[in-house]
């Protein structure tokens, strides 16, 4: 998947959060290249994440371009990211 065609993809996240963890292992399995923010270090993103999941700290939280997936499972990432692209990935 990396490749020069792939939107930018921030996954919002905490250390302790097993969705984050099995999230972000299965978007490198397959080549997903993405910026992770963690939320309990970084106030702003922790603002975002509030601000887009109704008040609530909701992770992961993924932003593709301008769409935001709250608490997505891998297969709606890999939909997101397809749309966004045109392609399958």
């Amino acid at each position: 998947m990396p490749n020069i065609e792939q939107p930018e993809v921030v996954v919002y996240t905490t250390a302790w959060c097993p969705y984050c963890w099995r999230l972000k292992r299965q978007l490198r399995g397959v080549g997903v290249v993405f910026t992770e923010i963690d939320v309990e270090s970084d106030t702003a993103a922790a603002a975002y994440v509030l601000s887009v999941a109704d008040g609530n700290r909701t992770v992961p939280t993924v932003l593709i371009r301008e769409r935001v997936l709250v608490a997505p499972d891998f297969h709606q990432v890999l939909v997101a990211l397809s749309e966004a692209t045109g392609r399958a990935v």
